[in-house]
């Protein structure tokens, strides 16, 4: 009696019906199959055999073109939605299926490729959730997956920031893409391993691929907004603390500076000198003998880029 409605109602309502079966199964191919029969069964104009009919069968394609992990196809179902607030959460979870279905270091690339095949640049407003989407993810990344080391995090990590890199280059945002390099900067400068490796390699990398980026753009554009963070020490002095953790007393302020490319070669060069000191025995020891827990957190912290040295050693 339930679905007595579904009978003798039009042929869209009972390919609905046989939809629900397919569901209840688990059959979400078949479930497609029927969702895709039942659309196809409205005719140009027709009213619509129950309130909001389409926009139920292209949710429920959606989901089970989301289950097959046909992503493409789930994603022609969810720009169709009408109601954007259904359409942008559908759009966050088939960007985090994409991601969970090629989750290892190794199938990063692939998961890259699946999320460039999608029309995204033909809705903005869906190419500016996904943005939102991994710039919120990748802001809560801690550490850098597939370094060759494999000592900074384990191999089932994902980078977000490598992803949100891609994407905002394939929607040619490249100003976006810049920055998302100097965020991924200031995290590999965060890792101990980083601070301990005494050739840098991942340091220099960082920062060739970031000066690389930024040439590419007009010399009056060269530069790069961001914040740094400023904590007084015991001895009256201001700590930059560039891209690192407020200070837990309270004590720290934030203020916003500009970093050019000359800054960013500057560093690069400092870096090159303290590797060749390193190399060749001659090491500065800069903290007492007697230094305080402060000033041992400080001197793990990240240093502004025009403000000395590269990093940590």
């Amino acid at each position: 009696m339930m679905d007595a409605d579904l009978f003798y109602n039009g042929i869209p309502r009972y390919f609905q019906h046989v939809l629900a079966l397919f569901e209840m199964a688990k059959a979400f191919s078949h479930a497609a199959d029927f969702a895709h029969l039942a659309l196809q069964a409205l005719q140009p104009g027709q009213k619509e055999p129950a309130f909001a009919f389409k926009s139920e069968i292209l949710s429920r394609l959606f989901t089970a073109e989301l289950k097959c992990s046909r992503f493409l196809a789930a994603f022609t179902a969810l720009a169709q939605f009408t109601d954007h607030a259904l359409q942008k959460s559908a759009m966050i979870a088939l960007i985090d299926a994409i991601i969970s279905s090629t989750s290892s270091t190794t199938d990063l690339v692939g998961g890259l490729q699946v999320i460039e095949t999608l029309p995204i640049g033909l809705h903005p407003q869906l190419s500016r959730h996904v943005d939102q989407h991994l710039a919120a993810l990748a802001k809560k990344q801690k550490s850098i997956p597939g370094v060759q080391s494999q000592l900074w995090t384990s191999p089932n990590d994902v980078d977000y920031l490598t992803i949100l890199h891609a994407f905002r280059i394939a929607q040619k945002d490249y100003r976006g893409a810049v920055t998302v390099l100097l965020d991924r900067l200031k995290l590999i400068k965060r890792s101990n391993q980083a601070r301990n490796d005494p050739e840098a390699i991942q340091l220099r990398r960082a920062l060739l691929v970031l000066i690389n980026a930024l040439s590419c753009v007009a010399p009056d554009e060269a530069y790069l907004l961001t914040e740094e963070n400023e904590s007084p020490k015991t001895n009256g002095m201001m700590v930059r603390n560039f891209g690192g953790a407020a200070d837990p007393n309270g004590g720290s302020t934030r203020r916003r500076i500009v970093i050019t490319l000359n800054d960013l070669r500057r560093e690069y060069q400092q870096l090159l000198d303290k590797c060749s000191r390193i190399e060749r025995g001659d090491f500065d020891f800069e903290m007492d003998e007697h230094g305080s827990d402060e000033d041992e957190e400080t001197s793990q912290g990240v240093n502004g880029i025009g403000s000395g040295d590269a990093m940590q050693m």
